[in-house]
């Protein structure tokens, strides 16, 4: 759940990454996983986006469509607010039943 469509996109992907794991050792066409942080990035960065598409529907492009960012890692998956900053996304474990 998330208030942010960008965050969810970007943990998601990162459960993704960890299910389908990209081996940047093969040499491949065809790694799905290669460049799927892309379109996130992009609306992180909307004023100014790495492709450098712009997208300003009402004629003033926007700073920002939401938060992208990776958590540490697989075992501790903290991400900026979990480690102690004071702006990013926090992921939050729910105990099963």
């Amino acid at each position: 759940m998330s208030q942010d469509p960008v965050a969810i996109d970007s943990v998601g992907l990162d459960f993704l990454r960890a299910k389908f794991p990209f081996d940047r050792s093969k040499d491949r066409d065809f790694q799905p996983m290669k460049n799927a942080d892309n379109f996130p990035r992009g609306d992180a960065l909307a004023g100014d986006p790495p492709s450098g598409v712009r997208y300003a529907p009402d004629g003033l492009p926007p700073k920002s469509l939401g938060v992208h960012e990776h958590r540490n890692n697989e075992v501790e998956r903290q991400s900026s607010l979990n480690l102690g900053n004071s702006q990013g996304i926090e992921l939050f474990a729910v105990p099963p039943r």
